[in-house]
């Protein structure tokens, strides 16, 4: 027999979820806004009901988080703010923000993904005449911004990326979803663009 539920309305929607496994086994569950503000609280993993920290963020929305070290990445919408770096150990007193015009920027950035030492911000590039973009910040501290064009090759409408053991990075759009973007550095950054069949 299956059981129905109605769900409450009066009740934040969980926009992203990170696992923290720094002494311990938590989660972090973003929310969506009330009254301007985006919660973001860390809880055990074990019991739920069991709250560490909760951080009020004034943003639109929380698009992606991610853990790398002792530091939690959040891309966020907000008219400036790009992306907040938050010590999972003491969130409350440990935030950095970084501002859209200083890392490069005009859209919010909609996904992250992390290597051994880097982590990896995706633009989308939906507004006209933008591309996507990545921002990276290589051990904890903002490295650089690529623009995503490349001779014929553009990534616009970026929805997705991730990144692999060579530190290729892979893109989707939602453009033409049969396609494969591969970003990669030799001499300067490159764009591969793949068709599945």
């Amino acid at each position: 027999m299956a059981n129905f539920k109605d769900y409450l309305f009066n009740q934040s929607q969980i926009t992203t979820i990170v696992v923290d496994q720094n002494s311990g086994n938590f989660l972090w569950i973003a929310y969506t806004a009330v009254d301007g503000e985006c919660l973001l609280q860390k809880v055990s993993a074990s019991d739920l009901t069991q709250v560490f920290f909760s951080v009020y963020l004034p943003v639109t929305s929380i698009n992606s988080i991610k853990i790398l070290g002792t530091f939690l990445y959040a891309a966020v919408t907000h008219a400036t703010i790009a992306v907040y770096k938050i010590s999972v150990t003491t969130p409350l007193t440990s935030q950095t923000t970084y501002i859209k015009s200083t890392l490069g920027i005009t859209e919010s950035p909609i996904a992250i993904t992390t290597s051994a030492t880097v982590v990896y911000f995706l633009t989308p590039g939906i507004i006209s005449g933008e591309e996507a973009k990545l921002v990276l910040f290589t051990s904890g501290s903002y490295d650089e911004t690529v623009d995503l064009i490349e001779s014929a090759i553009l990534i616009d409408n970026a929805v997705s990326l991730t990144v692999d053991s060579n530190e290729d990075i892979w893109i989707v759009t939602s453009d033409d979803p049969t396609k494969l973007y591969r970003v990669f550095f030799t001499t300067g950054w490159e764009i591969e663009e793949t068709t599945l069949s």
